[in-house]
């Protein structure tokens, strides 16, 4: 069970306790890192000068990737994930995608956390 989660104040660390066990993930950039609870797992988008494209990943409490959901083929390019909104306890977690798909509007997706795929692609209207 993860415990002790923490970002560091510079948002480039994000750290817990898994087994009495110290995990650390180090990052060159700021990152935005959320605690699942209900999953115990640990959901990190981090900045995509760093990750690239796949810069949304869910961590298990041994500190190894999960998943790195692929982004969506559209028709304009997505080069990662702009913002996540996390809900404590919810397995669908609202993502807002970077690309021009609905110019002027932002891409809007859903990020199914138990089987980390990205669904329901819309405009955020």
């Amino acid at each position: 069970m993860i415990t002790k989660f923490k970002v560091s104040k510079d948002h480039q660390t994000v750290s817990w306790q898994a087994a009495g066990q110290p995990v650390e993930l180090h990052f060159q950039y700021p990152v935005e890192a959320n605690y699942v609870k209900h999953l115990n797992q640990v959901i990190v988008q981090s900045d995509i000068r760093e990750s690239g494209q796949q810069n949304l990943a869910l961590y298990v409490e041994d500190g190894s990737v999960k998943v790195r959901p692929p982004m969506p083929k559209l028709e304009h390019e997505v080069t990662g994930v702009y913002a996540v909104w996390f809900v404590p306890g919810e397995d669908n977690v609202t993502t807002i995608l970077l690309t021009d798909e609905y110019k002027p509007y932002d891409t809007a997706c859903t990020f199914d956390l138990r089987t980390g795929t990205l669904s329901d692609l819309h405009a955020t209207k």
